[in-house]
């Protein structure tokens, strides 16, 4: 029997037409990270602080491992707000550091962040995938 499925938070970080990617939203950094230098700069920080209206504490973002979902798992009622600039930035560039990624990934994401910057395609926002 397969345990079952864990709602979390996570980043959108691409969103393409059949599918959305994002990246898993962490409490802490687990001890496996911890122990293994090369994985630490795969992980951005989201101060609570510049995100009060939806964040309690501090968290990570782990953007070593990318997850595909549909469309269907964003709705208006697990959306949360946009990350801030500060994030977004903190995000970015941990998809630039690390070294585990993906370079199709690498390239989806650094070109959507692109696009949204000039306002042609969404913001990373947080949802409950």
């Amino acid at each position: 029997m397969r345990p079952e499925a864990k709602h979390k938070l996570v980043v959108v970080v691409a969103v393409a037409p059949e599918y959305m990617l994002g990246f898993v939203i962490n409490s802490r950094l687990n001890e496996f990270v911890q122990t293994r230098a090369h994985l630490l700069p795969c992980h951005a920080l989201v101060l609570c602080a510049e995100h009060p209206s939806f964040l309690e504490h501090d968290l990570f973002v782990d953007c070593q491992t990318p997850y595909t979902f549909p469309h269907t798992n964003l709705t208006t009622a697990n959306y949360r707000d946009p990350l801030r600039s500060v994030g977004r930035a903190a995000v970015l560039e941990a998809v630039r550091l690390c070294s585990v990624l993906k370079p199709v990934h690498k390239k989806l994401i650094l070109g959507a962040s692109i696009r949204a910057a000039r306002g042609a395609a969404p913001q990373m926002s947080e949802c409950a995938a």
